[in-house]
């Protein structure tokens, strides 16, 4: 006993498979419109990083870029122009009192640590005195 065919199941077979279309076409649709919703978003966020590049770049051309370079990286000064340079210290004090070594793992242990911490650490300001000064 065969399933007839008739005209009934046929239109009902086309129907489904028009649906079938339809609905999987609809769907590659709504993807498509994600991805270009997605893809306009990344499109204005790297044309805000553009317009930041290119300010940056014109910045980096000007005058007032130049001569802040020069100034800071270069130590250069317009004719006439004194510069004075601030040595670089550590600790509050030529002493140290601020400043200990217990936390170096190389550091000498026992009751003498904190003195020769600031004896060292002396020592380390008075050559960085002599090497400002005699450059």
């Amino acid at each position: 006993m065969g399933i007839k065919f008739n005209k009934s199941m046929a239109i009902s077979a086309v129907l489904l498979l028009v649906s079938a279309t339809f609905v999987t076409g609809t769907l590659k649709v709504v993807q498509r419109g994600e991805r270009l919703v997605a893809v306009k978003k990344e499109l204005t966020v790297l044309q805000r990083q553009k317009e930041q590049l290119e300010k940056e770049a014109e910045y980096r051309q000007s005058a007032e870029f130049v001569e802040k370079e020069a100034r800071n990286k270069l130590n250069m000064a317009k004719p006439g122009e004194d510069v004075y340079l601030k040595p670089k210290i550590l600790g509050d004090d030529l002493l140290g009192a601020e400043e200990t070594r217990d936390n170096d793992p190389g550091s000498r242990g026992g009751f003498f640590a904190p003195v020769t911490a600031r004896i060292d650490s002396l020592f380390d300001k008075i050559r960085d005195l002599l090497v400002l000064f005699q450059s």
